[in-house]
């Protein structure tokens, strides 16, 4: 908790003087994700998945957001 305060601390004193640290959160805010998709597969695929991403050194979520983004650019790009 008192590292965080420090850290807000700094950030504003740092936004204040140069203005930078306020761009850079307003993108981060414009990026949240917002919404949810629920699919259904079964226990040893998404077991296997997960595993392998792990092994990979990245998360599920992001390995499924990025096929949805190549899909999209890949599909609409042809529409």
């Amino acid at each position: 908790m008192y590292i965080r305060l420090i850290d807000i601390a700094v950030t504003r004193h740092i936004t204040d003087q140069t203005g930078i640290m306020a761009d850079k959160k307003k993108s981060k805010k414009k990026d949240l994700k917002d919404s949810q998709l629920i699919i259904r597969i079964g226990a040893s695929d998404r077991d296997r998945f997960v595993a392998l991403c792990d092994q990979l050194d990245t998360s599920a979520a992001r390995e499924i957001r990025r096929f949805i983004r190549d899909f999209l650019a890949e599909h609409e790009a042809n529409s």
